[in-house]
């Protein structure tokens, strides 16, 4: 077994992911077990076939990269992994693998085939979505808001819209394919239910 404890930390952005890629083809290659230590989300994500995410020393989570970034179990996950929104609501039931959540007086009907861990019928819970999984458009929709923040990143446009008084981050990617919204401008959001998971 080989043992990483952050290799890559003291290089520059472009040769750290160079060398992120030559490491991982180079293990697959050889088939050698290694375990690897890091702080960098994104280099666990692309390096590993198993990530375990811990805190204070306790496992929180452990599976695919996939499966920690789509199904993370817990917000302290969902927001060490990757950005995420947390919208909090209200659950109100089942209907069949749907659960059913209310926010703003809306009813989302989101898809949750696992169980719901401390999550009780019309308690508190909350929506957790990634920024990439939001849709803007000027048509109405359950969710509207007011962009306060436009960040051109060249593939990507990062909008902060506030809901009410939560700022919710927004990812467009291939912006040029898209309308741009302007700081102020008002929106509505979209969610993409197969993509938000359900957490207490």
């Amino acid at each position: 077994m080989l043992l990483f404890d952050e290799p890559l930390s003291n290089l520059d952005a472009k040769l750290r992911e160079s060398m992120r890629d030559e490491l991982r083809a180079l293990q697959k290659r050889l088939g050698i077990t290694s375990l690897y230590v890091t702080h960098d989300q994104s280099e666990a994500m692309a390096i590993s076939d198993r990530v375990v995410i811990m805190k204070d020393g306790v496992i929180c989570q452990q599976g695919t990269p996939t499966e920690i970034y789509e199904q993370p179990n817990s917000r302290f996950v969902a927001n060490f992994i990757g950005k995420a929104n947390f919208i909090d609501g209200t659950f109100r039931g089942m209907d069949g693998e749907n659960a059913l959540v209310e926010v703003g007086g809306h009813t989302f009907p989101i898809p949750a085939p696992g169980k719901m861990e401390g999550v009780q019928k019309d308690g508190p819970c909350c929506l957790a979505v990634r920024p990439e999984s939001i849709l803007l458009s000027e048509e109405e929709g359950p969710l509207p808001g007011r962009v306060s923040r436009a960040t051109y990143y060249g593939a990507k446009v990062e909008y902060e819209v506030m809901l009410g008084d939560q700022p919710i981050i927004v990812e467009v990617y291939n912006p040029q394919l898209s309308k741009r919204f302007a700081e102020g401008e008002a929106v509505h959001m979209t969610l993409i239910d197969r993509c938000v998971r359900v957490l207490a």
